[in-house]
């Protein structure tokens, strides 16, 4: 029972991770999409940014699909 708590906590420490990873790669896209009036640099940033906003939805379902009880 322990194992399996630690090993879930374990777990959801790492997708946490991957979650925020994710959220703060999608806002330095943004910050530097702000700072250019290129349009071909802008559309290729916005297409990175949806790659990662498709990753950010999959990661957060595996996150809510974890299941940690303590006692």
């Amino acid at each position: 029972m322990i194992a399996n708590y630690i090993s879930n906590a374990g777990t959801a420490y790492m997708i946490a991770m991957e979650f925020f990873s994710i959220m703060s790669d999608m806002d330095k896209l943004m910050e530097e999409k702000g700072k250019t009036e290129d349009e071909a640099v802008r559309k290729h940033l916005d297409d990175k940014y949806d790659e990662l906003a498709e990753k950010f939805f999959e990661v957060q379902e595996k996150l809510k699909r974890i299941e940690i009880i303590v006692e």
